[in-house]
Protein backbone atom coordinates (compact mmCIF):
# COMPACT_ATOMS: atom_id res chain seq x y z
CA UNK A 1 0.00 0.00 0.00
CA UNK A 2 1.04 3.60 -0.57
CA UNK A 3 1.84 5.25 2.29
CA UNK A 4 0.50 8.99 2.14
CA UNK A 5 2.45 11.99 0.59
CA UNK A 6 4.01 9.19 -1.80
CA UNK A 7 6.52 8.86 0.45
CA UNK A 8 7.17 4.63 0.33
CA UNK A 9 4.91 1.07 0.45
CA UNK A 10 3.98 -0.87 3.01
CA UNK A 11 1.98 -4.25 3.18
CA UNK A 12 -0.37 -2.78 6.07
CA UNK A 13 -0.84 1.23 6.26
CA UNK A 14 -3.01 2.58 9.32
CA UNK A 15 -4.03 5.70 9.68
CA UNK A 16 -5.43 7.50 13.20
CA UNK A 17 -8.55 8.60 12.78
CA UNK A 18 -7.72 11.29 16.10
CA UNK A 19 -4.19 12.47 15.38
CA UNK A 20 -3.79 11.24 11.83
CA UNK A 21 -0.44 9.98 12.72
CA UNK A 22 0.35 6.51 10.29
CA UNK A 23 2.10 3.54 10.65
CA UNK A 24 2.95 1.06 8.63
CA UNK A 25 4.00 -3.08 9.02
CA UNK A 26 6.15 -4.29 6.25
CA UNK A 27 7.61 -7.75 5.65
CA UNK A 28 11.04 -7.25 5.02
CA UNK A 29 12.36 -10.50 5.11
CA UNK A 30 11.16 -13.93 4.76
CA UNK A 31 8.81 -15.89 5.39
CA UNK A 32 11.57 -18.87 5.85
CA UNK A 33 10.60 -22.25 6.09
CA UNK A 34 10.31 -23.79 9.80
CA UNK A 35 11.80 -27.65 9.17
CA UNK A 36 12.12 -30.51 11.04
CA UNK A 37 15.54 -29.90 11.65
CA UNK A 38 13.82 -26.58 14.22
CA UNK A 39 11.54 -28.83 15.39
CA UNK A 40 11.15 -27.80 19.24
CA UNK A 41 12.74 -24.71 18.83
CA UNK A 42 11.85 -21.50 18.10
CA UNK A 43 12.82 -20.07 14.45
CA UNK A 44 12.65 -16.80 12.35
CA UNK A 45 10.03 -17.51 9.99
CA UNK A 46 9.21 -13.69 9.06
CA UNK A 47 11.35 -10.95 9.88
CA UNK A 48 9.09 -7.54 9.81
CA UNK A 49 9.25 -3.68 9.44
CA UNK A 50 6.96 -2.14 12.08
CA UNK A 51 6.73 1.74 12.48
CA UNK A 52 4.22 2.71 15.04
CA UNK A 53 2.98 -0.42 15.47
CA UNK A 54 3.39 -3.56 18.16
CA UNK A 55 2.73 -6.96 17.22
CA UNK A 56 0.77 -8.61 20.43
CA UNK A 57 -0.51 -11.93 18.56
CA UNK A 58 0.07 -14.57 16.13
CA UNK A 59 -2.86 -16.26 14.24
CA UNK A 60 -1.11 -18.69 11.25
CA UNK A 61 -4.67 -19.17 9.85
CA UNK A 62 -4.31 -20.88 6.49
CA UNK A 63 -2.15 -20.83 3.46
CA UNK A 64 0.31 -23.02 4.78
CA UNK A 65 2.08 -25.34 2.88
CA UNK A 66 3.80 -28.88 4.75
CA UNK A 67 6.18 -30.88 3.45
CA UNK A 68 6.29 -34.52 4.65
CA UNK A 69 9.45 -35.70 5.91
CA UNK A 70 9.73 -39.17 4.93
CA UNK A 71 7.59 -39.00 1.86
CA UNK A 72 8.11 -35.66 0.75
CA UNK A 73 4.56 -35.30 0.13
CA UNK A 74 2.96 -31.63 -0.58
CA UNK A 75 0.31 -31.06 1.70
CA UNK A 76 -0.82 -27.58 0.28
CA UNK A 77 -3.60 -24.87 1.89
CA UNK A 78 -3.06 -26.21 5.54
CA UNK A 79 -5.11 -24.51 8.05
CA UNK A 80 -3.64 -23.90 11.30
CA UNK A 81 -6.41 -21.19 12.81
CA UNK A 82 -6.77 -23.75 15.40
CA UNK A 83 -3.17 -23.74 16.26
CA UNK A 84 -3.05 -27.68 15.09
CA UNK A 85 -2.93 -29.89 12.07
CA UNK A 86 -3.52 -33.63 11.35
CA UNK A 87 -3.60 -35.31 8.13
CA UNK A 88 -2.15 -39.39 7.04
CA UNK A 89 0.95 -39.14 4.67
CA UNK A 90 -0.60 -42.30 2.55
CA UNK A 91 2.62 -42.11 0.34
CA UNK A 92 4.70 -42.90 3.68
CA UNK A 93 1.86 -44.80 5.48
CA UNK A 94 2.25 -42.65 8.46
CA UNK A 95 0.28 -39.73 10.48
CA UNK A 96 1.39 -36.71 10.58
CA UNK A 97 0.50 -33.30 12.86
CA UNK A 98 1.65 -30.16 13.59
CA UNK A 99 0.58 -29.22 17.21
CA UNK A 100 1.54 -27.35 20.36
CA UNK A 101 2.35 -23.92 18.00
CA UNK A 102 4.39 -21.50 19.93
CA UNK A 103 5.40 -17.85 19.14
CA UNK A 104 7.22 -14.80 20.37
CA UNK A 105 8.12 -11.59 18.80
CA UNK A 106 11.71 -9.99 19.31
CA UNK A 107 12.53 -6.56 18.74
CA UNK A 108 15.94 -5.67 17.05
CA UNK A 109 16.95 -2.32 15.80
CA UNK A 110 17.13 -1.15 12.10
CA UNK A 111 21.05 -1.69 12.54
CA UNK A 112 20.21 -5.25 13.30
CA UNK A 113 17.64 -6.31 10.65
CA UNK A 114 20.54 -4.94 7.80
CA UNK A 115 23.17 -6.61 9.67
CA UNK A 116 20.88 -9.90 9.53
CA UNK A 117 20.27 -9.26 6.13
CA UNK A 118 24.15 -9.92 5.48
CA UNK A 119 24.98 -12.56 7.54
CA UNK A 120 21.95 -15.28 8.65
CA UNK A 121 18.46 -13.99 8.70
CA UNK A 122 18.12 -14.37 12.25
CA UNK A 123 17.18 -12.33 15.40
CA UNK A 124 14.46 -9.63 14.50
CA UNK A 125 10.76 -10.20 14.69
CA UNK A 126 10.95 -14.46 15.56
CA UNK A 127 7.53 -15.60 14.75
Amino acid sequence: MQMSGGRDTANMVIKCHFCKRESSLDIAEGPFPYTAENSGSMATILIVDCRGVDLKEFEPRSGWKVTGIESNKVFDEVDLAEMEWYDYDDEATVPVSIKDIEYEFAVSKKKDIKKNKNKNKDAANKV
